[in-house]
């Protein structure tokens, strides 16, 4: 049995469902060209969720120029840990997830510390 897409109704949900995918379904879900880059950033973020005890919370999903049905999404990683830590150590850390929105679900395109510049405007996905 293999897993198919569409694995979510939106950008968010997607980025949150490929995260906990294992590697070669997240590499099947992901732009070829992108793929070792992508999982190689995802381990990363593993590592620091596993060293920080991090939760995850996703906001806000913007909009990118440069291509159609592209889009950014927000990831923060919440530092459980920080109360225990000194003082300078930052709580938060941000990770970027790029997707592109196909036909029958998502593919992810990239996976940053920074934002994509081309990626600015209104959050999509904001409460009302």
């Amino acid at each position: 049995m293999q897993r198919v897409q569409p694995a979510a109704t939106n950008g968010r949900d997607f980025v949150d469902e490929w995260l906990g995918l294992d590697d070669a379904l997240a590499r099947a879900w992901s732009d070829p060209a992108a793929a070792d880059a992508v999982l190689r950033a995802r381990q990363g973020l593993r590592k620091q969720d596993k060293a920080i005890e991090a939760l995850f919370s996703y906001d806000p999903v913007r909009a990118c120029a440069g291509g159609k049905n592209r889009y950014q999404v927000e990831i923060e990683l919440d530092d459980t840990t920080a109360g225990k830590q000194p003082k300078d150590r930052t709580p938060h850390h941000w990770y970027y997830a790029l997707i592109r929105q196909e036909q029958n679900g998502f593919t992810m395109l990239g996976l940053s510390t920074t934002p994509d510049a081309a990626s600015k405007g209104p959050n999509l996905m904001a409460k009302q």
